[in-house]
């Protein structure tokens, strides 16, 4: 299916009540959350922002804007990791970004995992609608047979002045996370935004108890705040581009895997399992070990090790200060940092960088 030329906020509403009713066998019984379609923007995430700091979400008329979704199929000016550009004909690239209010009963380092719980959701929609495998290369590219397909921004959002408590700084340091995010380079904005999986960075982005190398030297510490977080989490997918019409090899789009491109569906299906997730984790704290039923009665992190596309890859991780570590991924820990394996048989507790997967040279992956 073509893609429209332009999104139906309608179409994508009543499929999403559709939807909500089929997999909890009743109509949703909250207000539903705003629905946000532009026809094109600069940046969903940046439109967010804006929406939150002047208080028109959140503020005393929207108390609790999570779940709020703003979507376009023509974003001129989105950015990935460190600036990076992403860019995609109107029409050939998805952009959504969600809108998540975290009370201060769930701790940093719980919210550090949000754009992964996030990108399982993303994951879980395209694997219903291709028969190519779906995964997530740590902490939450979206790969489509091993390409990339989708990636994720989050980022820390101030509160207009009033309930929620202080906003965040400019650079994030009154939250703990680290506000130039993360994101990654190739072909599709990318990854957390949260740098941090403690809730504490240093100048470098390397997560408290973790040194230089970012290689681990003690457990994380529980990060508290005085009050809630806003967090914008943008999903940028590949719709229809050609190989040709992809920026880099190593992207694909969903047309190339004949997943559909039926975006009303897609958003709507997305926007009912989001809410789902949310409302039954935030509510709890922000669990990383405790069964969710709106996981399929798993874990965030048992589900992040299931669908992670990582593990048992040959890895290339640039960390801060220009330091590098090659090895083999073999786990994603209780917290959500990824373990690799030098060749001397030591191993890394990696919090955040950027992760390469090392392709052999007969073009797959190790």
């Amino acid at each position: 299916m073509h893609t429209p030329e332009r999104l139906e906020a309608d179409i994508i509403t009543a499929n999403a009540h559709a939807e909500w009713a089929a997999l909890h066998g009743s109509e949703r019984t909250s207000v539903w959350p705003r629905l946000i379609v532009k026809d094109h923007t600069e940046s969903t995430n940046d439109d967010a922002i804006a929406l939150l700091s002047s208080g028109e979400l959140g503020g005393p008329d929207m108390p609790d804007a999570t779940g709020t979704l703003i979507v376009t199929l023509d974003q001129r000016s989105g950015k990935g990791r460190l600036g990076r550009a992403w860019e995609a004909p109107a029409g050939s690239g998805l952009a959504m970004t969600l809108v998540i209010q975290a009370p201060s009963s769930v701790p940093t380092e719980s919210l550090a995992m949000a754009s992964t719980l996030v990108g399982l959701v993303w994951r879980d929609v395209l694997a219903a609608s291709t028969a190519s495998d779906v995964g997530l290369k740590w902490p939450n590219d979206v790969l489509m047979g091993g390409e990339k397909v989708a990636g994720i921004l989050a980022q820390v959002a101030p509160s207009s002045p009033g309930p929620r408590g202080a906003a965040a700084s400019a650079d994030g340091s009154k939250t703990g996370i680290d506000k130039t995010g993360l994101a990654d380079k190739t072909g599709v904005a990318n990854k957390t935004g949260i740098a941090d999986k403690t809730g504490v960075a240093d100048k470098t982005g390397v997560k408290n108890g973790i040194d230089k190398t970012g290689t681990a030297t003690g457990e994380p510490t529980k990060a508290t705040r005085a009050g809630g977080l806003n967090l914008v989490i943008g999903i940028g997918t590949n719709l229809t581009q050609t190989k040709d019409e992809l920026p880099v090899p190593t992207a694909t789009s969903l047309a190339l895997h004949n997943c559909t491109t039926d975006v009303h569906r897609l958003i709507s299906a997305f926007w009912t399992r989001a809410l789902a997730v949310l409302s039954e984790w935030l509510p709890a704290g922000g669990p990383l070990d405790q069964p969710l039923g709106s996981l399929g009665c798993t874990s965030l992190i048992d589900a992040t090790r299931k669908h992670c596309a990582t593990i048992g890859v040959d890895v290339r991780v640039h960390l801060p200060q220009d330091v590098e570590i090659t090895g083999v991924a073999r786990d994603v820990d209780e917290y959500g940092h990824l373990i690799v394996e030098d060749s001397a048989g030591k191993r890394h507790q990696i919090s955040a960088g950027d992760v390469i997967h090392v392709r052999r040279s007969d073009g797959h992956y190790a």
